[in-house]
């Protein structure tokens, strides 16, 4: 950062679980910190929980939640920079399966953005409906 040596660290966990014969959940934490001239400069924190559910071999719902935060020094940064940033997405989609070549998805999402009074605002949001068709000669 700012042409200066640093030394860091990156963990990355992430498991499965299996709760029931339709249902999956992914669990994800990442985290990375780097530290000059021993203070540390950053720590960047990545959580998401992924949850599957299929209803037939037809049909699933997928949903996503994930949250993004990155904790920062600002006096060993050349430039300003926010102490804090933070970021929470959302997602929900669902797909069925028309035939052996066409694929029917509904979804929204749901991005949230920290405040100047450290609260999660909503910054975005997105609905879609997409069918999917493959074409064969």
């Amino acid at each position: 950062a700012n042409n200066r040596l640093g030394h860091g660290a990156i963990v990355n966990l992430s498991a499965q679980i299996d709760p029931t014969k339709n249902l999956e959940i992914q669990l994800v934490q990442n985290q990375q910190l780097l530290n000059i001239e021993g203070q540390r400069l950053f720590t960047a924190r990545v959580s998401r929980v992924r949850g599957v559910y299929t209803f037939t071999p037809k049909s699933f719902v997928r949903a996503i939640v994930q949250y993004v935060s990155t904790e920062r020094d600002p006096a060993l940064y050349l430039e300003p920079v926010d102490h804090e940033a933070a970021f929470l997405s959302s997602s929900i989609l669902f797909a069925y399966k028309l035939n052996w070549q066409s694929v029917l998805f509904v979804g929204y999402g749901d991005d949230r953005e920290q405040s100047d009074l450290s609260r999660l605002e909503k910054s975005g949001r997105q609905a879609f409906v997409k069918v999917s068709y493959a074409f064969q000669r």
